[in-house]
């Protein structure tokens, strides 16, 4: 390999991932699906299946994650509103004043 000449003052950069270095947005989005692009054609040839059928996959997966993150935040909910139940007292202490209930004591 070739040694290209920097200046000196550049920060040393060794071996780099290229997608990294992209910044824009429609780059990035560029170099997301050349990723993808990638991916799906190791997959193809390992699988020696068509591209139809690893969009497939893909698409499955993603939405199981999407459905696991759905289940796991309504589980969330459902222990968020059990923790706001209210104590309840016995009617006899509903009935006083904050003060009265504590000079009563509870034995």
């Amino acid at each position: 390999m070739e040694q290209t000449r920097v200046d000196p003052g550049a920060p040393r950069r060794e071996n780099v991932n290229p997608l990294s270095v992209l910044i824009h947005g429609n780059q990035r989005a560029q170099a997301r699906k050349m990723g993808r692009n990638r991916k799906a054609q190791v997959r193809m040839k390992k699988m020696k299946t068509t591209r139809r059928a690893v969009k497939k996959e893909v698409d499955q997966r993603v939405h199981k994650r999407g459905a696991e993150a759905q289940k796991r935040r309504r589980k969330m909910e459902s222990r968020r509103s059990r923790k706001r139940t209210k104590i309840r007292m016995c009617p006899r202490m509903e009935k006083m004043t904050k003060a009265e209930r504590k000079k009563t004591k509870l034995t």
